[in-house]
């Protein structure tokens, strides 16, 4: 969705709403060619006492994108009064964000799954987007506390997963948000086994 005003000229009560806003179209990668542009879109509004008109517009741009394509579009839009004037064209950059967060890690020949460890042990993992990451959360089942991440920059990181996230199979689970507001998870399994065998004497003959 864009949004903005259109103004023309002051009304007057002479002027029979001459000078008000009738429309205002929007047009993709190319500007507005004039009032009848069957090839932009037209955007609803309200024209206040002033003469104002507050307008909105929502662009589709599938016919522009490939799946999982990002791509930034220059948007044209342009006014028009009731006298068939027609404003100064102006312009936006839209960015459209096509794709998810993709991760990368070291775990793919093992089904995600990180190893049978018997203490506390890093992860490492790749995370990267067009529009850039916003936010990582790791979680692992049944444990409460927040895991602290590391950035290790270029869409590197690692976090340690702590021994008293309790002995048995471990499900973590990674989120990334891109500034666009996509998520992707990545879920890796691993064993944890860190208490030790205890021995003790019962007899000696």
């Amino acid at each position: 969705r864009i949004e903005g005003t259109a103004k023309d000229g002051t009304p007057t009560s002479a002027d029979e709403d001459i000078s008000k806003i009738d429309l205002v179209r929007l047009r993709i990668g190319t500007p507005v060619e004039g009032i009848d542009d069957e090839d932009s879109v037209l955007a609803t509004g309200k024209v206040d006492d002033n003469g104002t008109m507050t307008w909105s517009a929502v662009l589709d741009f599938n016919d522009f994108v490939e799946e999982n394509e990002s791509k930034t579009f220059t948007v044209y839009a342009a006014a028009f009064d009731f006298a068939g004037n027609m404003s100064e064209q102006k312009s936006i950059q839209v960015s459209v964000d096509g794709d998810v967060p993709v991760f990368d890690h070291e775990y793919k020949n093992t089904n995600n799954n990180v190893g049978e460890k018997t203490e506390a042990f890093d992860v490492f993992f790749n995370v990267t987007d067009s529009s850039g990451i916003e936010n990582i959360s790791i979680s692992i089942q049944g444990y409460k506390e927040r895991i602290p991440l590391v950035d290790l920059s270029g869409g590197n990181y690692k976090f340690t997963v702590p021994e008293n996230v309790g002995n048995g199979h471990l499900s973590i689970v990674i989120s990334a948000t891109d500034k666009c507001k996509k998520t992707s998870t990545l879920t890796l399994t691993a064993t944890l086994d860190s208490e030790k065998p205890v021995l003790e004497f019962t007899n000696i003959d």
